[in-house]
């Protein structure tokens, strides 16, 4: 018993002298552990979570400030505010498509101020999403070293490399950000270009496609790259042979994004349709895709279902029906639902 009291006697000196020290004193230890929880628990939670919206406008926008105020007292935790910023980018890129969708849908309706107005609040969103992205690619540069480098960097272990991956299409989609914006911040263009190097850095079948994707919308995105012996539709077409196969969705972004900035509809709506295909396989449950990366394939989904979207909503005024992904309005095998009743 008396060792009992000993032991309890040192342990409320030991307290005491901690709070006695003052509060910077807690603060380095408890960055320590917040930045090692977040890399250990949060992120891999986060992009096993199903629900895109949930991680996007909350993970992302809920935890950036707090884990980044640790940066004052430890080391910056580039790692988890990587993945932090690259939500948030996420986020501003949401909130851009749904003003560029209701400025699709006034535009249907003649009403041309609200069009105008949805357009501007649109690329003030593209701009917030292009600075977030630029700030994820420094946190990911800042660990894994510059993109477009002669040597590839240390990817030791999975988690290595689908941040690696991520950070390269991030990269891309801070630039086309920048450009929907009117180029509000100046991202540099050039930022596309070397992520092409390092894509190559990454094992093309593991990673469903994703580096060949990658490749192909740099061609798509940045005049005079496309080498003369390669053909950009078969490149994008056979990285979606490749996302078919683990049933996954990110390289069809990619495909879909080359396509409409170079204004090829056909080649949309070839992409949506696959898409179409890989998301009626998942909705079955006998899909192939990782569990542990499914935000990864949920944030793919919005923003094909955004790029269906915004054909029917400028085709017919309304979004894309209910599971009607790769189906169009010109083209549709399904009737519109009979709403009539519920109003």
């Amino acid at each position: 018993m008396a060792k009992r009291r000993l032991g309890l006697s040192y342990l409320l000196v030991a307290s005491a002298a901690l709070l006695l020290s003052g509060c910077a004193t807690v603060y380095k230890p408890l960055g320590w552990v917040i930045s090692s929880y977040s890399k250990d628990e949060v992120v891999p939670y986060a992009l096993a979570h199903p629900d895109a919206e949930v991680s996007i406008c909350g993970t992302g926008e809920g935890l950036t400030q707090f884990v980044g105020s640790f940066g004052r007292v430890i080391k910056d935790p580039n790692y988890t505010l990587f993945y932090t910023e690259l939500l948030t980018g996420f986020c501003a890129e949401s909130r851009a498509y749904e003003s560029h969708l209701r400025y699709l849908r006034a535009s249907h309706q003649n009403q041309t101020t609200i069009a105008r107005d949805e357009l501007m609040l649109a690329q003030r969103w593209h701009a917030i999403a292009a600075e977030r992205r630029v700030r994820a690619v420094n946190f990911m540069t800042a660990r894994y070293g510059d993109i477009g480098g002669d040597t590839c960097p240390n990817l030791f272990k999975d988690e290595d490399e689908i941040t690696y991956l991520l950070g390269l299409v991030t990269a891309l989609q801070a630039v086309r950000s920048d450009l929907l914006s009117g180029a509000q911040v100046g991202v540099r263009r050039d930022l596309a270009a070397r992520t092409m190097r390092s894509s190559q850095c990454l094992d093309n079948e593991k990673w469903w496609g994703v580096p060949q994707a990658i490749r192909s919308t740099v061609w798509a995105f940045v005049p005079g790259t496309l080498p003369k012996n390669q053909n950009l539709w078969q490149n994008y077409q056979g990285a979606d042979a490749i996302a078919k196969k683990h049933d996954a969705l990110f390289p069809v972004v990619l495909h879909v994004l080359g396509a409409d900035n170079h204004g090829n509809e056909d080649e949309v709506r070839r992409a949506l349709r696959t898409a179409g295909e890989i998301q009626r396989n998942i909705a079955s449950g006998n899909h192939k895709f990782p569990a542990m990366y499914q935000l990864v394939n949920a944030i793919s989904h919005d923003q094909l279902r955004y790029m269906a979207d915004a054909i029917w909503m400028e085709q017919k005024g309304h979004r894309s029906p209910p599971k009607s992904l790769g189906e169009f309005p010109d083209e549709a095998k399904r009737a519109p639902a009979d709403i009539d009743g519920l109003l």
